[in-house]
């Protein structure tokens, strides 16, 4: 199983443990991802945290990353992360985040929760805020969609098919304020009793399962519906938008997915939700509206059908006459004289 960890048996308490140097994060992040820093004023040998994290692979689809850190400096690091679900914690401190066009800024200290789960339906870009002195005790719990579907197989109950919703979203997200105890299991995945390598992981597996448990539950229970289809239609006027460009007719499906913050598959859907129709049906639909208007104000068939998108004027006749029950030339203003 993977494991990358920087620790020491001090590292429990965040303002001890041992300096990790910028160098040394950049190497663990080289075995993860695509890890980087941005704004970099210091050289790559400064001590950049204080303290711990360890990411772990504790069964197949179930990772955990923990961390007990102080920022030793103020700046921004980016990665990307991988498809799936991932629910983060943070039972001290604070932390300040972003998952694609989602920031968080969670926490006891300033956060306005402690919690929150989100879903990534492709791989999505993540950003660090770091700030000097600032310090966090965190657990995040990745969850693969293959463990996901494995646990949700052949339900058909409304908890789950709520699941689903939510996991078919990209970037759908839920605040959630943890329960006590999922605070506390929370702190012993990050901080485990002294046990054998073996049970640790079992120790921590066990926790972290737990943790899920409540947290999918506040998915299930419909507690995050009413967040989930808030996005979707932020999303939905957020693609409204983007089609009322110009430069929407150029874009393909998955740019303009990319663009809303969304996937190919969850636009279409989305569309249908905000607009009645299909991204192309609507995009055809609003070209033969301009190319009505251009034919209205006098100008010639062949312009308006490219005003339309359509390279055939024949083409774009028969789309018009079907649309509108008249041929261009017929929607063009009869000059009398």
């Amino acid at each position: 199983m993977r494991q990358l960890t920087m620790c020491s048996d001090t590292a429990d308490h965040l303002s001890l443990g041992p300096k990790i140097l910028r160098h040394e994060l950049l190497a663990a992040g080289r075995t993860t991802g695509d890890y980087r820093f941005l704004d970099v004023r210091e050289s790559t040998g400064d001590a950049v945290l204080q303290g711990a994290f360890v990411m772990s692979e504790l069964a197949p689809g179930l990772g955990i990353h923990t961390a007990a850190v102080t920022d030793l400096c103020s700046q921004r690091s980016e990665s990307e992360v991988e498809v799936g679900m991932k629910i983060v914690m943070v039972v001290e401190g604070m932390t300040e985040v972003s998952y694609g066009h989602r920031h968080l800024t969670l926490g006891p200290a300033g956060g306005r929760c402690a919690g929150a789960i989100l879903s990534m339906r492709e791989r999505a870009a993540f950003s660090r805020h770091w700030c000097r002195g600032r310090r966090e005790r965190k657990l995040v719990i990745s969850l693969s969609p293959e463990w996901l579907a494995s646990n949700f197989e052949g339900d058909a109950s409304s908890y789950a098919e709520r699941v689903r919703e939510f996991t078919g979203q990209h970037l759908a997200m839920a605040e959630w304020q943890p329960s006590a105890r999922a605070q506390w299991m929370a702190r012993e995945v990050i901080a485990p009793p002294g046990l054998p390598a073996g049970l640790c992981r079992t120790y921590q597996m066990a926790r972290s399962l737990d943790i899920v448990i409540e947290a999918l539950g506040v998915i299930g229970s419909g507690e995050a519906l009413v967040t989930a289809q808030a996005h979707r239609q932020m999303l939905g006027r957020r693609l409204c938008e983007l089609l009322q460009t110009p430069a929407a007719t150029s874009l393909s499906m998955g740019d303009i997915a990319r663009q809303v913050g969304s996937n190919p598959v969850t636009l279409q859907q989305i569309a249908r939700e905000a607009l009645g129709m299909t991204v192309f049906e609507y995009l055809r639909e609003q070209g033969l509206l301009r190319a009505r208007a251009a034919l209205a104000q006098g100008q010639a068939v062949a312009a308006a059908a490219t005003l339309a998108g359509y390279a055939s004027q024949s083409n774009f006749a028969t789309a018009f006459k079907r649309r509108f029950g008249i041929t261009p030339r017929g929607a063009r203003p009869i000059v009398v004289g």
